[in-house]
């Protein structure tokens, strides 16, 4: 993969420190990475300028009662309409909350969130009837945490690594329409300041402020983070999944650990389904992959069932929260 953007080290090091804590200010990113101000800002306009990374909120779907199905659909033959039209309703569903198209074990992935199991029942039989018999092999598995974290491997000098994590078994108060109007224009609008989303939602700066505030300290917006558009940067992109074949609550939180170290490991999804954990690995050194997949089997060996690997494309849809109520 021939990157179109080279990364010098002064924006791999920003990039690992901004990924998932883009609220933090130039000065205080400056002091934790001992460099100017002025170019810890035009290093960060660079990268904003060209694209190589894109603000966005991280919000906890989870403690807002929706479930993570993850939906997977195997590669088949097909004619491009076909697959076309199955593609785009796959991205005007609001309820479709990450697409990609992949390779190997699977043709597409999606994050299905839904309140109820009937809903992804429904969905399904709907995109059935629209590929025609086309992806008669689809695949579910059922998200319980998600833990994203610091893509340390763009920076391997950088010690310390950041994580957020999510959890299906925390609830938070269900929300109003106005709150629902915010996340809404927070999702569209990453960028804007308050008084701009103040005017999206036709409500006073100080309410907005207050009901966000609000959100913040019951967990569900998490603070604003930077996507990588790891496709400019000839990066790497995978999904492996590993099936539990026997882990023990200590070697579980030993694999859980193990992840965790791994600098190419960026997000882990705990599940039930087809697989039972699901990672995001990112590399610039296809190699990598292999000997991480490698090292599972030989420090777990017959506690794990089986690991499955699909390259993932591209990411056609990411998107904070689902505007459900349109």
């Amino acid at each position: 993969m021939r990157p179109s953007y080279s990364l010098s080290e002064v924006e791999r090091r920003l990039i690992v420190a901004w990924n998932l804590c883009a609220d933090i200010s130039v000065r205080e990113i400056a002091a934790r990475a001992d460099m100017r101000e002025h170019r810890v800002r035009h290093a960060l306009e660079n990268l904003v300028r060209n694209g190589i990374i894109v603000p966005s909120f991280l919000i906890d779907n989870y403690r807002l009662g929706f479930s993570d199905y993850g939906l997977f659909f195997a590669p088949s033959p097909e004619p491009s309409a076909m697959r076309a039209k199955f593609e785009q309703s796959l991205l005007s569903h609001p309820r479709i909350y990450w697409l990609s198209r992949l390779s190997g074990a699977f043709q597409y992935g999606a994050t299905f969130l839904a309140r109820q199991p009937h809903e992804v029942v429904d969905f399904f039989a709907c995109s059935q009837s629209l590929s025609k018999g086309a992806y008669p092999q689809k695949t579910l598995r059922i998200g319980v945490d998600c833990t994203w974290y610091s893509p340390n491997y763009l920076a391997p000098e950088v010690t310390e690594r950041e994580s957020v994590s999510i959890s299906a078994r925390e609830r938070a108060p269900e929300l109003n329409d106005a709150d629902h109007s915010i996340l809404v224009a927070m999702t569209r609008n990453p960028s804007s300041s308050t008084a701009q989303l103040a005017r999206l939602t036709g409500m006073s700066a100080s309410s907005l402020s207050y009901r966000i505030d609000r959100m913040r300290d019951e967990k569900i917006v998490r603070g604003r983070m930077y996507s990588i558009r790891t496709q400019l940067l000839g990066i790497f992109m995978y999904r492996i999944m590993v099936i539990d074949c026997g882990l023990s609550p200590e070697q579980r939180s030993q694999f859980l650990k193990t992840c965790a170290s791994s600098p190419h490991v960026v997000a882990v999804v705990v599940c039930t389904g087809s697989w039972d954990f699901e990672l995001r690995f990112e590399t610039e050194e296809p190699a990598a992959l292999d000997e991480f997949c490698q090292s599972l089997i030989d420090t777990f060996g017959e506690s794990i069932g089986s690991v499955l690997v699909s390259h993932q494309l591209s990411t056609l849809k990411r998107i904070a929260y689902p505007d459900d109520r349109s």
